[in-house]
């Protein structure tokens, strides 16, 4: 991955990022992240930072708890979840992003 700003910030496509560390909750986000990265991968990117690694990141996006997600589109965070979610929660604010997106095409 490239740095924060040409990986999410400059991405010509929106991009879900995921704020994890080595935890519980984060562990069972894993699986679920991956499908959704696999069956979305034309429509949306997805990156995963590690909350440890870069703390400044986390600062900057004020990330209170692990997991959080963002999703970025033009440089600017769109919408967010946080905590732990379901897979058909997750799905659902991710098909919400995109549906969103294309209706206002």
């Amino acid at each position: 991955m490239g740095s924060f700003e040409e990986t999410v910030i400059n991405s010509a496509k929106p991009v879900v990022v995921y704020f994890s560390a080595t935890c519980r909750p984060c562990a069972l986000m894993a699986p679920v992240v991956e499908r959704a990265a696999t069956k979305h991968k034309d429509d949306i990117g997805f990156v995963q930072v590690d909350v440890i690694a870069n703390p400044a990141l986390m600062r900057r996006f004020n990330i209170g708890s692990v997991p959080s997600f963002l999703i970025f589109e033009g440089g600017l965070v769109k919408t967010e979840i946080k905590n732990a979610q379901t897979e058909s929660a997750f799905a659902s604010f991710i098909f919400g992003f995109l549906q969103k997106k294309y209706e206002n095409v």
